[in-house]
């Protein structure tokens, strides 16, 4: 007997799993213990995409797209059916995480930036709410996310989208210079690489923790940077991370959607205005104007601003959720504040929101107390006629140029199921 999970697939029912641990008490069947059975999944969506299919001949298991070499042969990708307990990411459809548990979805396996969102850190990083009807994710992506799908592929994400259907990737959206190859290309495209305002020093940083070079280093541990919102990331990689997720990046209108509640309020709390888009929210709504603060701060910090705070740009970049008077009525964080984010319509397609840093009031100027601005190039500013795209000399001129088109310090973006 079988029951249809939520994502249509079908395995055994309560009653039938129930039954099977009790023949599995009796050795008089041949079977010594009863542990968690396990149930083949034929149109699961592969651990390793670049794998051989199951039966073809392997001598290790990332040569299969189960991640399973058994005898010889790439086994069939398989569930516990049980769901919760795990060792190994093939004993979930979805990966399993360093908790010992099988993770919601497959970036959110590690303990940092995986299961650290929320108000007080606790929440899962991939939860998901509901807006009319989209399915968009609560949080913004986190460094140990994108961290976590870097190291399922051994940084070859260029491989990875190389074998996805035409429905779920885009051949046109594939960039040599976005797409990482293996883990040394990944540092150098999450790190300061054709980007804008990434490498770190004063004021400037990306949150992607990177190996330390004489040009470029964090003050603050991987732990505590795979925490926070993933900035100075790629149009192209971030889309490959909510593909691999179950999903794709979350478009225009969904973005706006969760900001206005579906159009009917001016912000994502509601209608109340803040009392000065140059300075910290008082209601403590958004991180916004440098209002947040790192509370885990290494004594040895290098580079200090006036202040004696760290200058490096990531001590103001928050964990998603930390600001949830600011939530909308689903329960998304983050909509405004933090970061500007990419869409998903199109490459290097962003809308510009409030964020940690100036760019809430200078969009303010333009659209009459909204800080949501996704007027299009060579428009009058503040009509809406689309998503900004960065590196063609918006933003005030201050986009980027040819060569910094892969990211800035202030973007970055969230997954839709």
């Amino acid at each position: 007997m079988t029951i249809a999970t939520a994502n249509g697939r079908k395995e055994p029912s309560v009653s039938h799993r129930v039954l099977a641990c009790l023949v599995c008490a009796f050795p008089l069947l041949g079977i010594a213990s009863c542990g968690e059975s396990e149930t083949t999944i034929p149109d699961a969506a592969p651990i390793n995409p670049n794998g051989k299919d199951p039966g073809a001949p392997c001598k290790a298991n990332k040569e299969c797209k189960s991640n399973r070499c058994e005898g010889g042969v790439c086994a069939a990708q398989t569930t516990s059916t049980g769901g919760k307990t795990c060792k190994a990411h093939t004993d979930c459809t979805t990966g399993c995480g360093d908790d010992g548990k099988c993770a919601t979805a497959p970036s959110c396996t590690l303990a940092h930036g995986g299961r650290s969102c929320g108000p007080d850190g606790t929440d899962d990083c991939c939860a998901v709410a509901t807006q009319g009807t989209s399915k968009i994710d609560k949080y913004l992506i986190t460094a140990g996310r994108m961290r976590a799908f870097i190291e399922r592929f051994d940084g070859n994400i260029k491989g990875f989208v190389d074998k996805l259907p035409t429905e779920k990737w885009n051949p046109g959206w594939t960039d040599d210079d976005a797409l990482p190859t293996d883990v040394a290309s990944a540092n150098l495209v999450l790190g300061p690489a054709m980007k804008k305002a990434c490498d770190q020093g004063p004021n400037t940083g990306h949150t992607y923790w990177t190996p330390k070079t004489d040009e470029d280093y964090s003050d603050f541990d991987q732990g505590t940077l795979d925490e926070k919102a993933l900035n100075c990331v790629p149009w192209q990689l971030m889309q490959a991370l909510c593909v691999w997720d179950g999903g794709h990046l979350a478009t225009l209108a969904e973005l706006k959607a969760a900001f206005t509640n579906g159009g009917n309020t001016k912000y994502p709390w509601g209608d109340d205005e803040l009392a000065n888009l140059n300075a910290p929210d008082p209601q403590e709504r958004l991180n916004i104007e440098a209002s947040y603060r790192t509370p885990q701060v290494p004594a040895d910090v290098t580079r200090q601003n006036e202040n004696g705070d760290p200058a490096e740009v990531s001590f103001l970049i928050s964990p998603p959720g930390r600001y949830p008077k600011g939530n909308n009525q689903a329960g998304i964080a983050d909509s405004a504040g933090n970061l500007l984010e990419w869409v998903g319509d199109a490459p290097r397609q962003f809308v510009w929101k409030a964020d940690f840093e100036h760019h809430a009031a200078n969009a303010a100027q333009f659209n009459g107390g909204y800080f949501w601005w996704d007027a299009r190039k060579n428009m009058p500013f503040g009509l809406g006629a689309g998503p900004w795209i960065w590196g063609e000399g918006q933003l005030y001129g201050n986009a980027g140029n040819a060569g910094e088109r892969n990211g800035y310090y202030s973007i970055g973006g969230r997954c839709a199921r």
